[in-house]
């Protein structure tokens, strides 16, 4: 405070905790009929969580800090509060500057922070020194660019797997519902024993740690038992003959008959064709096997693809 009986060299400094002032105060008490003038300052710590940098408008979508405690000044029982020249304060950082942001000196006018007749005249890595033109409660603001997300390696692996599992439910959906709806599928097991040995040719061959002539062995077994248990709750299986429109009706009880013949086969006949790298090959020779063993236990022909010359060989 300055006042009529009090002769000044030079302003008096006026601090806080994590900032200062700097105000012509000896100018101001001139311009003032009393000859006196008083400056007061206030620090805020916990004021950010009422006027939060969010309330800081900026044109792009960016990152707002504040980075020192708000501040206010004010000259309290001074008739003409008219500044003689800018008035400086120095701001303590409470925070960590960024490289990339950019630093704003703002002060609070009624619901959001401004920049008008503030500037920021120097800075460092501790301190910044703002100048304004006004008494207010003010603040430094850092605004930054949103920081691009990035993803770990784990979770680029997580969603690699999601991805790819994502489509082998789908491709296997759509198998699926092709075959439920398809005519093969309609006219009875006989059809389908030709789907299934290849689709479990093609995908037991995929698996590294399993031999060649197991795969297939499993393959085939698996394959009937599938076509058994579909046809089991059938409860018949429809052949036609050659040539006639004639219909043989199989019971369960033959049925399972056929399947423990099937199950003994050996592989061997099997691996050989594997060995040659035919996928249909073996895929034709688990038809005719099953076919044939249909025919004998039903002593009825059945209908039997035609095989190649190695196949008619082995028979």
């Amino acid at each position: 405070m300055v006042g009529p009986n009090v002769t000044l060299d030079k302003n008096p400094p006026l601090d806080t905790t994590n900032s200062s002032v700097d105000i012509d105060l000896i100018g101001i008490a001139k311009n003032n009929s009393e000859r006196s003038a008083a400056v007061a300052l206030m620090s805020y710590n916990t004021m950010e969580n009422l006027l939060k940098p969010d309330f800081f408008n900026t044109p792009n979508d960016t990152v707002k800090t504040l980075m020192s405690t708000v501040i206010s000044a004010t000259l309290p029982k001074t008739t003409n509060t008219k500044l003689t020249k800018p008035v400086n304060f120095t701001l303590k950082h409470i925070r960590e500057l960024d490289p990339s942001g950019s630093l704003s000196c703002v002060y609070w006018n009624i619901s959001e922070w401004i920049v008008d007749g503030c500037s920021v005249l120097k800075t460092n890595s501790n301190y910044t020194v703002c100048s304004c033109v006004h008494l207010s409660t003010f603040a430094l603001m850092q605004t930054s660019s949103r920081p691009s997300e990035s993803y770990s390696l784990p979770d680029m692996l997580t969603l690699v797997c999601v991805i790819v599992g994502l489509v082998f439910f789908s491709v296997a959906l759509l198998i699926f519902v092709l075959c439920k709806w398809s005519p093969i599928y309609e006219r009875g097991c006989s059809g389908c024993v030709g789907l299934a040995p290849e689709g479990y040719v093609k995908e037991l061959r995929l698996g590294q740690s399993i031999s060649k002539t197991a795969a297939l062995v499993g393959c085939s077994r698996s394959a009937v038992v599938s076509i058994y248990q579909k046809c089991s709750k059938e409860g018949t299986v429809v052949n036609r003959r050659q040539g006639h429109g004639r219909v043989r009706l199989i019971d369960s009880r033959r049925l399972t008959r056929v399947v423990r013949s099937i199950r003994r086969a050996t592989g061997a006949q099997i691996a050989q064709e594997v060995n040659a790298g035919s996928d249909r090959k073996v895929s034709e020779y688990i038809v005719h096997h099953s076919l044939l063993r249909m025919e004998l236990h039903s002593r009825r022909p059945v209908r039997v693809p035609m095989l190649s010359p190695v196949h008619r060989q082995k028979r």
